[in-house]
């Protein structure tokens, strides 16, 4: 009998956990003062969540960020018990709030009837949530915005249900303007938590890529996502203004004491993406390989056309290779005729349209050398060509957060 293990040997995911703890030691390096909680939402980025947790531990993690209570459950119930485990979208229901309280979850906050749902279904014998509370500063995604901010604070103070361990917001935009601006803004919202619920918040502001474009941002712990698997982060969309941030240097020890008007403040700000910090995006490295296997090869003429629609015709004789992958396994249609993938160290292009379950490509730059069974390369290296989630993807409606998690879960994955 043919087993299901054969069947799907195709299409092969393999992940390199060695890759992603080096990748988690390289952005706590590059802040060494400054905790990280890696961000493993949505499977983490399709590499597996539990595996990745595990191996996340092991390079020195003491927290993590989540999807949902059942991701943070799968992760109590892998044997993760020792460390703090953040729902980053929130809880609104009582199931949600039992399942917290039973693994020991925290949760961010994002609104004043969020909290209002915490006081009711806490039960009174039950311990308080561990929450951070997150404010709008510029995203218009979750989170209250700057003028409830207070009022959010105040409704937090006087309830036994929750326990507030810091303040967060999320940034739209990397090193550019508008980060600084939303910098700025929620440095004055977390002097003001601090006021009204006391100085032991912890301030949480930047992904991993803010990491890199902001190194003198103090932030008490800063959430990487993307970066923690080697996808280099997308510069800002203009250059970082020069102006002296309200913020205190990151060599202060009182960065977290010190308001904004001080002393301290008014000095200097570094340049965005310094040389430093291209230098530590160069040494990331992607986390994730995907690759395919030829099925059959065929030479077809000149005119024809290929897959649906005919929407590819071929001006002069070429040598095709089919693959058992498609639409169904993460390549979507939208990128028919723009895909490229490595075949015998060569990049050879996708035609016709991508299927549910087939994608086309033109092997005439490989010749004869092809056969049945050779490896193709969607996403990683093979000989000297790579192909990056993002470089590859950049333009087309597809971006490395959809690539990843959709070429993560839907292919069968191995660890390296």
């Amino acid at each position: 009998m043919l087993k299901l293990q054969q069947v799907s040997d195709f299409n092969v995911a393999t992940i390199d956990l060695s890759a992603l703890k080096n990748n988690f030691k390289i952005i706590q390096n590059y802040r060494p003062t400054r905790p990280l909680m890696p961000v493993i939402k949505g499977d983490a980025y399709g590499h597996g969540l539990v595996e990745c947790a595990k191996a996340l531990v092991e390079a020195g993690a003491t927290s993590f960020g989540v999807l949902d209570v059942l991701e943070g459950a799968r992760l109590r119930e892998a044997g993760i018990t020792r460390e703090a485990i953040f729902v980053l979208s929130g809880m609104d229901s009582g199931w949600q709030i039992n399942q917290a309280i039973e693994h020991r979850l925290s949760a961010f906050v994002y609104s004043l009837q969020q909290l209002a749902t915490f006081g009711l279904l806490v039960p009174n014998n039950a311990p308080s949530v561990d929450v951070f509370l997150k404010i709008d500063t510029g995203m218009s995604r979750l989170g209250a915005s700057v003028y409830q901010a207070e009022d959010l604070f105040k409704k937090a103070r006087i309830m036994n249900s929750v326990n507030v361990v810091g303040v967060a917001t999320h940034l739209a935009t990397l090193g550019d303007g508008h980060a600084l601006k939303q910098l700025e803004a929620f440095w004055k919202i977390a002097s003001l938590a601090e006021n009204l619920l006391g100085d032991k918040l912890v301030n949480s502001a930047l992904s991993g890529g803010a990491c890199l474009a902001h190194p003198d941002y103090p932030d008490g712990i800063s959430r990487p996502g993307l970066v923690l698997y080697g996808v280099q982060p997308q510069l800002g969309k203009e250059p970082l203004p020069h102006f002296p941030p309200p913020w205190p240097r990151q060599e202060d020890p009182l960065a977290f004491r010190r308001l904004p008007g001080s002393a301290n403040s008014g000095l200097p700000v570094t340049p965005s993406w310094t040389a430093k910090a291209l230098e530590v995006m160069k040494l990331l490295k992607p986390v994730m390989r995907v690759r395919s296997r030829i099925i059959q090869v065929k030479d077809i003429r000149r005119g024809d056309c290929v897959s649906y629609g005919r929407e590819y015709q071929a001006k002069t004789a070429l040598k095709i290779g089919v693959i058992p992958m498609g639409y169904l396994n993460g390549l979507h249609v939208d990128r028919s005729n723009r895909l490229q993938a490595i075949v015998q160290g060569q990049l050879v292009p996708q035609i016709g349209r991508i299927c549910m379950n087939l994608s086309v490509f033109d092997l005439s730059e490989v010749g004869s050398r092809v056969s049945v069974g050779d490896e193709v390369v969607i996403l990683g290296s093979q000989g000297k060509n790579v192909l990056d989630a993002f470089q590859e993807f950049q333009g087309q409606k597809q971006n490395p957060y959809e690539t990843l998690c959709l070429l993560g879960r839907l292919n069968q994955r191995r660890y390296d």
